[in-house]
């Protein structure tokens, strides 16, 4: 297995957790970068931790935090252990998600802090994405913020048809809201309806109108 450089560029899983995890700790020089591997199950994050830096340190513990209370509550199949060597001055960990657990994990991760906070990764993405919708709709759907894509309401009817409750399609999309797309799922996002929901999340009659079907999943 040889390491592969992963940029915000290449918008597959390892750039999906490396933004969820950023949002305690850097894994490299931009948001949603770092250093990778995938196993013939798993996709394998190295997570540096200089221990000479206090912000690291209190990072690291606040991600650990997080990930700790995930795992207790069964909200993760993930693996958070040294790496067999490390580069001088830092100490290297690597975080093992198995393949068809990123996106929950992602979402899981991004959706609230552990018992110490967010990291400071979080605050920086509040400061550069805060005012776009597109970080919101990035966090729900569990992925990084450039693989998801404005969509326009024809777009949406044209995916979804005859895949959804049909009123739910023609409501939805006729509300004064934005529309997205995450390479998987198109969202409806309407702040004054609530945070960004998945189209297949949502139902409609009369007396409630367009809203979340309980225990969506």
């Amino acid at each position: 297995m040889k390491p592969n450089l992963i940029t915000a560029q290449s918008e597959g899983p390892l750039n999906d957790i490396c933004f969820a995890v950023n949002h305690y700790i850097s894994t490299g020089d931009h948001i949603g970068e770092g250093v990778g591997f995938e196993t013939e199950t798993a996709w394998v994050l190295n997570i540096p931790v200089n221990p000479n830096l206090r912000d690291d340190v209190e990072d690291w513990e606040k991600l650990k935090s997080r990930l700790n209370l995930l795992v207790r509550e069964g909200g993760a199949d993930a693996r958070l252990e040294p790496a067999l060597s490390s580069p001088a001055s830092l100490v290297l960990y690597t975080l093992t998600i198995p393949k068809d657990t990123v996106r929950p994990f992602c979402r899981a991760l991004m959706e609230k802090p552990g018992s110490r906070g967010w990291g400071t990764g979080k605050f920086a993405m509040d400061n550069t994405w805060g005012v776009h919708r597109q970080l919101a709709v990035a966090r729900v759907a569990g992925v990084w913020i450039g693989s998801v894509q404005p969509a326009g309401g024809g777009d949406v009817r044209a995916a979804l048809e005859g895949k959804i409750d049909p009123t739910v399609l023609s409501v939805g999309t006729q509300v004064p809201a934005s529309y997205w797309w995450d390479g998987e799922e198109y969202y409806l996002d309407d702040p004054l309806f609530g945070p960004p929901t998945r189209f297949r999340d949502l139902s409609y009659d009369r007396s409630l109108g367009l809203h979340i079907k309980p225990m969506s999943a």
